[in-house]
């Protein structure tokens, strides 16, 4: 992961973000000399009882689910404002407390998202041209040709881009799918402080979200705001910050509105979900 790689030298504290099983835990913890799981309840509760103890040790630190102690990213903020070394604290989260701290962090803590597997790291065929490299200017000799064909696209888009399911398929893939929704309704939410009085309310409208978002010309943005024609957001409490916070839900419309040309906003948020915009729709019923 190159959009890691190349700040650790300059920057003394990154923030890793993205929904859970992108694989930030696994990244950050092959350049962290020390790794402090808040997920871990024994951990977790000595970082309550002795925050500084969190930083204590050789370099990089990884604080890994930060958002279990949000007083961790004032400490991190803290210890960057005394003169931390660039490369020294690494923090991964899967989902955005309310309460991240008294700071943002701004220009001290850098924050990175980690999405899943792009087509393009999956393997499942060689890209001939680098679409970085024309973009910084160059000019390669466009040749090349790719075997994949639509079918297997399709294929690809509802096989998630989570690591750790590249090798199931068929029935074992759809449970796992499918249970990681079931995750963030019934546990992920209330982790996040946020009191779901009807979590089928919430899987009826991620299902209509999930078959609308994937029309062609539906504006995936609008949807979430209830302003398009479509499935409206249920009204409970902070539920679509929360549905943000989980990060689950992305905003695309700036990646789509780049791309109009090409695709439009409803395609490209029911490819950017990446299998879990199509399993509610397949499995969690009408």
């Amino acid at each position: 992961m190159t959009e890691l790689s190349e700040p650790m030298p300059s920057v003394a504290a990154l923030a890793i973000e993205g929904a859970k099983g992108v694989g930030k835990t696994a990244t950050a913890a092959r350049r962290a000399a020390l790794i402090r799981e808040l997920d871990d309840p024994t951990q977790r509760s000595i970082a309550v009882a002795d925050p500084s103890r969190l930083l204590d040790g050789p370099l990089p630190v990884l604080i890994d689910e930060w958002q279990y102690v949000p007083e961790s990213w004032d400490l991190v903020r803290r210890a960057v404002d005394g003169g931390a070394a660039p490369g020294s604290f690494l923090l991964t989260g899967s989902s955005r407390p309310a309460e991240r701290g008294s700071h943002s962090g701004a220009a001290r803590i850098v924050s990175l998202r980690m999405r899943p597997l792009a087509l393009s790291e999956r393997g499942i065929a060689s890209p001939t041209v680098s679409l970085s490299n024309l973009l910084r200017g160059g000019r390669p000799r466009l040749t090349g040709a790719c075997a994949t064909g639509l079918e297997d696209y399709d294929e690809e888009i509802v096989s998630s881009g989570f690591p750790g399911l590249r090798s199931l398929s068929g029935r074992a893939l759809r449970a796992q799918l499918d249970g990681y929704l079931t995750r963030i309704v019934d546990r992920d939410f209330e982790e996040l402080g946020h009191n779901l009085r009807d979590p089928a309310a919430l899987r009826r409208w991620m299902t209509a979200y999930a078959a609308a978002a994937r029309l062609l010309g539906v504006d995936a943005d609008a949807l979430l705001e209830g302003r398009d024609a479509g499935p409206s957001v249920p009204r409970d409490g902070t539920l679509l910050g929360a549905l943000f916070e989980s990060l689950v839900t992305l905003s695309v419309r700036t990646y789509a509105q780049a791309a109009e040309a090409i695709v439009t906003t409803g395609t490209e948020a029911y490819r950017r979900k990446d299998g879990i915009a199509v399993i509610p729709a397949a499995l969690l019923g009408p």
